[in-house]
């Protein structure tokens, strides 16, 4: 990632599925010593392989999450939902594996 003084990041949070966050930020350098930084920021969240990680699916799929995530909200307990499959998450998601009475 190009993170020299003066360059723009644009940055958007992922919502729940009802709310997005986006804001832009500029890179300046720190005007006293700071362990704070765009770049520590980066290496230490390994923001550029972690961006690289993602996969790729089709519409279809987010389709079949937002269905199923209707259902669960209809569905009442008991309710074990069947998306979305745990070995395609980022390491340290939370999910919902599902609901008992």
């Amino acid at each position: 990632a190009d993170l020299t003084d003066g360059k723009s990041i644009v940055m958007f949070s992922y919502g729940s599925g009802s709310l997005a966050t986006m804001y832009k930020f500029q890179v300046r350098t720190p005007i006293y010593n700071t362990k704070f930084t765009c770049q520590s920021m980066s290496e230490n969240m390994m923001l550029t392989e972690r961006l690289e990680s993602r996969e790729e699916v089709h519409p279809r799929e987010l389709d079949m999450a937002l269905d199923t995530r209707a259902r669960m909200h209809q569905a009442g307990a008991p309710y074990t939902p069947i998306y979305p499959t745990v070995g395609r998450l980022f390491p340290g998601t939370y999910y919902l594996n599902g609901i008992d009475s």
